[in-house]
């Protein structure tokens, strides 16, 4: 994409050196058949009135340098001619090279907002996996109390409630449940799988 700026720019500097080439050939050109037809043209004026064969040839000298300032003149037109459809030529290019630069930024903004929704998502996603396995820990944890309490018998079946009803209450502040409300908590193995589907 340099290259193509850096080539953009060198034809456009070329173009503006041939336009300065152009005009100063043309202007040279025009004055120095202005000046030999006007020198010749003064002389002839002087020795016309001497001889009419002179002046004839005097004439025909006249029509030579103006033909030959009309071929000067065409060529100097056509090679305007010619500029100018360069010219155009380099503004096409130079609006292609523009084009292409601004669909490339195009779809490097739209990679780096692509890229950021992804790891958005990945982190929506760990996140998600964090709460769901902390959920499924406490859940285990709940029902290894719960055969605790029912192994060791009526004796240690106060303590071991009164840890259970804490664990509970923290579980239900952290998923801002009511009370009373049972969840059921899927396997692990379901829960990863359905993080992987999801990705």
């Amino acid at each position: 994409m340099r290259r193509l700026f850096e080539y953009a720019m060198a034809l456009e500097t070329e173009v503006r050196e041939a336009e300065r080439d152009l005009r100063a050939a043309l202007v040279e050109a025009v004055h120095a058949a202005e000046g030999r037809v006007a020198a010749q043209y003064q002389a002839a004026l002087a020795e016309a009135a001497a001889e009419v064969e002179e002046e004839q040839a005097l004439e025909r000298s006249m029509a030579e340098q103006l033909a030959e300032l009309e071929a000067a003149l065409g060529a100097a037109r056509q090679a305007q001619r010619a500029w100018r459809d360069r010219a155009l030529q380099a503004e096409r290019q130079f609006d292609q090279l523009k084009q292409m630069i601004g669909r490339r930024l195009q779809q490097a903004a739209d990679a780096a907002r692509r890229t950021a929704s992804e790891q958005q998502q990945e982190q929506a996603i760990s996140q998600s996996a964090g709460e769901l396995r902390r959920e499924h820990l406490a859940a285990e944890a709940q029902q290894e109390g719960a055969h605790n309490v029912h192994s060791r018998g009526p004796a240690g079946q106060g303590a071991e409630h009164g840890r259970t009803a804490e664990a509970g209450q923290s579980a239900e502040e952290d998923g801002q449940g009511g009370a009373g409300r049972e969840r059921r908590v899927p396997p692990l193995n379901a829960i990863m799988k359905a993080l992987e589907d999801e990705r």
